[in-house]
């Protein structure tokens, strides 16, 4: 889903390539990390990608993902279960 929201919402060109990245952290937690750079005319989304997985950690008492924005980078990171 992450991977998936990264390619939706991103401009992405051969002179500015849409990078992801999965992997773990020494912390226990899965990290996706994509550049971010916005589309200028955003698709239509019912915003509720990011909101359905922090619901799903929080019912299941787990810590909450963090999320992460930069300037030039979006950073999602969720504890494994």
């Amino acid at each position: 889903m992450l991977v998936e929201n990264a390619i939706k919402h991103n401009q992405t060109s051969k002179v500015n390539p849409l990078e992801i990245h999965v992997y773990t952290s020494p912390e226990g937690e899965l990290v996706v990390s994509n550049t971010f750079l916005p589309l200028i005319n955003k698709p239509d989304s019912s915003g509720v990608g990011l909101t359905n997985i922090i619901a799903r950690y929080e019912i299941l008492g787990y810590p909450k993902p963090v999320i992460e924005k930069t300037e030039d980078k979006f950073i999602v990171k969720l504890p494994l279960i």
